[in-house]
């Protein structure tokens, strides 16, 4: 499987057109010799982030009454591909997921029929999926038994927008974006009303095309998935305060057991068996560029390894409440236009660590609750990496001294933010209703 571009846009990347092999494909090559067999690109041209690097399920199947082997992946693209796996030809390319940058895929060709509305070269789009993808790393799973692919699914949209000053900066992410002008429209929402990002677990039938059932869950992380010979499936996910790990049925997706894991679980669960007996074990605790940098929680993420039996005893460890410090910043006369370019600056180097709008997740410190010392010693952080043993490396190469304190203007900006009218609606709305991605997309 390979992965995606950058930068994002494919016109920035290939002006007047172009697939981009191999973008966004999967290939297949012989390991004793490297050569390529066959390969089929998902999403040619890839221009959000649409990893083809998803797992690949491998299984004898009959399609119109012949048994194929085949291989299955549900990319971040949206559309679950059936393809054999001898050749590569196209079996079936069906959405898993709500799909707006593409109407559908042609099976005559091959090929995505892309919607016009996905482009963002001259402006700005709204498109689902985001850059979360419809499917994720959480791994899916299938079972020979009842025929079903059980994929961790997402509802998710992005705001793809070009930023036409885009310079290379090595050792950056280079997407191309403008990210720091979708802040400035989008920063104040996170707090505001919540974005709904619902996740699910679905059942895809990839012989009948479509979804078998759907469990919808109460958060925007889905972990990964085991199916066992016993006709279960087992999958934790992770919510704002809590997490879980649920055994359901995997012909019909009644929930047949469930514990609160008190921290979110993103890995699949696996079974083994040790004298005799089945035990299903996970390694819970929220990471990664999808689950911590952008969920945000309000536990205490102490990973752990949780292991389960029949007549187990062992209770679960308590649920620990992340408490947030006090902000500490004084307005002290900012500068509007220090603001404007240290959002810039801080879109580029520290949204995906830090947060859209400075709004921390927990997995990292929250910057509009630093403590004093940290804004003394804030260009020693930024530019000096006094703190790299911590994780936070030093961008001395990258940025000025002016830079880092316009990073800290648009900091203390975001702390001492005070809702407008608008906002303060939004914000009493949003603690009945929240606003959903597909609504956006549209």
């Amino acid at each position: 499987g390979v992965g995606n571009a950058s930068v994002y846009e494919r016109e920035a990347r290939s002006p007047g057109g172009g697939d981009n092999l191999f973008l966004a494909s999967i290939l297949a090559v012989r390991p004793d010799t490297g050569r390529l067999v066959w390969h089929y690109q998902t999403t040619p041209g890839e221009s959000w982030d649409y990893t083809a690097t998803q797992h690949m399920i491998l299984a004898d199947l009959t399609l119109g009454g012949v048994e194929r082997k085949v291989l299955m992946q549900a990319p971040k693209n949206g559309f679950f591909y059936v393809l054999d796996r001898k050749t590569g030809e196209l079996l079936a390319a069906d959405p898993y997921v709500d799909v707006s940058w593409a109407s559908h895929v042609d099976l005559r060709t091959s090929r995505p029929v892309e919607r016009p509305e996905a482009g963002y070269h001259e402006g700005r789009s709204l498109v689902t999926p985001g850059q979360t993808g419809g499917h994720n790393w959480h791994p899916m799973a299938f079972s020979p038994r009842t025929g079903l692919v059980y994929v961790p699914t997402l509802t998710s949209v992005f705001v793809f927008q070009r930023d036409p000053n885009y310079t290379y900066v090595p050792g950056t992410s280079n997407t191309g974006e403008d990210i720091g002008a979708v802040m400035a429209d989008f920063q104040d929402l996170g707090d505001a009303v919540p974005l709904c990002n619902p996740s699910h677990l679905t059942a895809w039938d990839p012989v009948a095309r479509h979804s078998a059932w759907r469990v919808d869950l109460p958060s925007e992380t889905p972990g990964g998935v085991l199916a066992t010979a016993g006709d279960l499936v087992f999958q934790g996910n992770g919510v704002d305060s809590y997490g879980e790990l649920r055994g359901l049925d995997a012909r019909t997706g009644e929930r047949l057991w469930q514990v609160t894991t008190g921290i979110g679980v993103m890995a699949p669960p696996i079974a083994y068996e040790l004298d005799g007996e089945q035990y299903v074990a996970v390694l819970a605790g929220m990471g990664g560029s999808h689950g911590g940098h952008f969920t945000k929680f309000g536990y205490v993420n102490d990973g752990r390894v949780l292991a389960f039996k029949l007549g187990g005893k062992a209770k679960m460890p308590a649920v620990v409440a992340r408490r947030d410090s006090a902000v500490v910043v004084t307005r002290d006369d900012l500068d509007a236009s220090q603001v404007d370019r240290g959002r810039n600056l801080y879109g580029r180097y520290c949204t995906y660590c830090h947060g859209m709008g400075a709004r921390g997740s927990g997995l990292h410190p929250d910057l509009r609750r630093a403590s004093r010392p940290v804004h003394e010693q804030w260009n020693d952080i930024v530019l000096g990496g006094s703190r790299k043993s911590r994780g936070m490396p030093g961008f001395a190469d990258k940025l000025g001294p002016e830079d880092a304190q316009a990073i800290r203007a648009y900091v203390i900006e975001r702390a001492l933010h005070e809702p407008g009218p608008l906002e303060r609606a939004l914000r009493f709305a949003g603690e009945y209703v929240c606003i959903p991605a597909l609504w956006m997309a549209d």
